[in-house]
């Protein structure tokens, strides 16, 4: 279908489920928008590097903000999150407590 450019990537807490909206393009402009989904207590996604080496970023903002588990994901440093970030906090979840950050260690 020609959809070669990778505009972005969506992450999206939808309650039972965490949702991932892959925003393509063709060289003509027309632009898909694909979703998937994944339950929140396991969700694992495939790294799309291979084909959009910039879904490396999108990506490493879904393990940082959603807590989702991209397999296939190149090595590399986190982000956006600062490196002492409490770990199995994340921000973008419905759920999550952000009052962790004023104790300075998260739950286990």
């Amino acid at each position: 279908m020609d959809f070669s450019i990778l505009c972005a990537i969506t992450g999206l807490d939808q309650g039972a489920t965490l949702g991932v909206m892959y925003h393509l393009a063709r060289q003509n402009g027309t632009v898909l928008t694909l979703l998937a989904a994944v339950p929140k207590e396991a969700p694992i996604l495939q790294s799309v590097t291979d084909y959009f080496p910039a879904a490396d970023v999108y990506e490493r903002e879904m393990v940082d903000l959603l807590g989702m588990d991209v397999r296939g994901l190149p090595q590399g440093s986190r982000y956006p999150l600062p490196d002492d970030w409490p770990k199995n906090v994340y921000p973008l979840r419905k759920d999550c407590d952000l009052s962790v950050l004023d104790r300075k260690e998260a739950p286990k």
